[in-house]
This record gives structure tokens, C-alpha cells and sequence, in this order.
């Protein structure tokens, strides 16, 4: 679950818009996508301020499938895709345990045990 309110972005990462700091990027982030299209505004880019302020919430919160979703969320050619998930995934710990399902892939567990 998610903190009752999640940890602000680290210093700088939202700066570069309107100067204005959220205690959860995750609205401006989607509204951003969704009515960005709708009124066919500039393609978001990896370098805007939501983006990156949406994702340092989401490293900050721990919350690593969604950092994976919203990592790989913008229009990009496969290679940006890959370097920009790879560049999330890489600034977080390692599990303590991997899951059964990380376990089948790396076939350490039978594929027919039950989950």
C-alpha cells in the first residue's frame, strides 16, 4: 500500500515547469498523457518535469511496477525504451527473496508448481 502521503520528489527533479511542487505527481502525470492527446499538445518527452518528478515519487515510494510502467510509458523507439527501463530498474535494491514467478523464469522452481 501506499503511504497516506507520499514523500516529495528529490530537490530539482520538478523544477523545470511552473515552479510548483505536488505532493503526488501521479494526476498531473496521467492528465498530462491522456489530455495532452485530446488536445494534441507537444509528445511529453523523458525530460519533462512531471515525468521525472512522477518517477522519483514512485522510486522514492517504492512502487517498482509502476516506476517500469510509467518508465516505458512515453512514445519512444525500442533502444530509448530499453536504456530508460534499464536506468529505472538499476538505482533499486535487489529483493530479498525472488518470487515464485522470477524463480519459474529462471527455471529454479517447476514450471507446474502451483503459485
Amino acid at each position: 500500500p501506499l503511504p497516506a502521503r507520499p514523500p516529495l520528489p528529490p530537490r530539482g527533479v520538478g523544477s523545470g515547469g511552473s515552479g510548483v511542487s505536488l505532493p503526488d505527481y501521479s494526476l498531473a502525470w496521467h492528465l498530462r498523457l491522456v489530455v495532452g492527446e485530446l488536445l494534441q499538445l507537444r509528445t511529453p518527452t523523458a525530460d519533462d518535469g512531471v515525468h521525472r518528478a512522477y518517477l522519483a515519487q514512485l522510486e522514492t515510494c517504492a512502487r517498482w511496477h509502476e516506476l517500469a510502467a510509467a518508465a516505458t510509458a512515453l512514445p519512444a523507439t525500442p533502444l530509448e525504451e530499453a536504456t530508460a527501463l534499464q536506468q529505472a530498474l538499476e538505482r533499486l535494491p535487489p529483493p530479498d527473496e525472488p518470487t515464485q514467478e522470477v524463480l519459474r523464469v529462471l527455471d529454479l522452481a517447476p514450471l507446474d508448481d502451483p503459485a
